[in-house]
């Protein structure tokens, strides 16, 4: 029997957050013949108990070096969330010595906060040999909310690129290394579909790389002073999800149709972390209720656990300053 490819989740610099449990107890469920991992950088972020029944928790080796290596080399500050632009591109070493240390020759990273759709169309990515996919924000930037990867050595490969991006511009973020990479590494990557070139598709499959999980569900209220928007188009995404309808079918796919055509949702980035998206049972109520309001124009609403959170921090950091 062959065996197939893991599902693996990165989180560094803090213990799993509610809607990540959530999510990885919905994946549990839903995807029972596959094996889950969460990778950790401590030892004590996997120590917690989650109540979790089959998902393993990981310290790959060297990921410590790996972190310091880049924190070294980019000029983000570590100050914000955890270091939070070092960490996203640190979890693509911690791919590589995860898939190194457990002899693994392919894996599906996940973001935490990405909701995938229990008809996910694995056996289409694992036809893929030797390459890595994912799919694209805009001509300049690209996500890993999906990210398949078939072979070790193209994954050392695109770390390898990386670190060498980094030294010419410390600036890059993961997401515009990862555009880098797709645009000079072309034999090596495949496009995951997420809704660029609706005039000629060439797949009914839709990966959401963020652009339709904000749209539908919102973004990060961190981001807004403790609001949520819905409906509203994302400017300096290509996609424009306001020019889509979006319904779900008898068998509770979502399909989003624009220009005569009809493609089916296979995951969504969930920026707005809500835990409420991440139940055990596909879909949730709060994601049916968005998807039928989806029609009615640009909504937004007020997240007040999220605003004292801003105020907490603030003060956090205001505090620090005098001590």
């Amino acid at each position: 029997m062959i065996k197939l490819a893991p599902i693996v989740i990165v989180y560094l610099n803090g213990f799993l957050p509610k809607y990540a449990v959530n999510n990885l107890r919905y994946i549990e469920k839903t995807f029972h013949d596959r094996e889950i991992y969460v990778l950790v950088n401590e030892e004590r972020f996997k120590e917690r108990d989650y109540k979790l029944d089959r998902t393993k928790f990981i310290v790959p080796k060297g990921l410590d070096l790996a972190i310091v290596r880049l924190a070294e080399l980019t000029s983000h500050p570590n100050e914000f969330r955890n270091d939070f632009w070092n960490v996203t591109i640190a979890r693509f070493f911690a791919l590589e010595n995860f898939m190194l240390q457990s002899h693994i020759n392919a894996l599906f990273h996940f973001e935490a906060d990405v909701l995938v759709a229990p008809y996910f169309s694995f056996s289409m990515l694992e036809k893929i040999h030797n390459r890595i996919a994912f799919p694209q924000v805009s001509d300049k930037s690209a996500a890993a909310s999906i990210f398949y990867v078939n072979g070790i050595d193209v994954l050392t490969e695109m770390n390898g690129f990386f670190l060498a991006a980094l030294r010419k511009n410390p600036n890059l973020t993961d997401m515009g290394l990862l555009s880098k990479y797709s645009r000079e590494f072309e034999s090596k990557y495949i496009p995951l579909f997420s809704g660029f070139e609706t005039s000629n598709p060439k797949t009914s499959e839709l990966f959401d790389a963020a652009t339709f999980g904000i749209y539908l569900t919102g973004g990060d209220p961190r981001n807004s002073k403790g609001w949520v928007e819905y409906f509203k188009d994302v400017d300096d995404h290509q996609t424009k999800p306001s020019k889509y309808e979006f319904s779900l079918t008898d068998t509770d796919m979502i399909l989003a149709r624009n220009q005569g055509f009809e493609f089916i949702i296979q995951n969504l980035h969930i920026h707005s972390k809500n835990p409420r998206y991440f139940t055990q049972n596909w879909p949730s109520r709060k994601l049916i209720s968005q998807i039928n309001q989806s029609s009615q124009g640009e909504a937004r609403e007020f997240s007040p656990s999220t605003y004292c959170y801003l105020i907490y921090g603030f003060l956090s950091r205001r505090i620090r300053k005098f001590l």
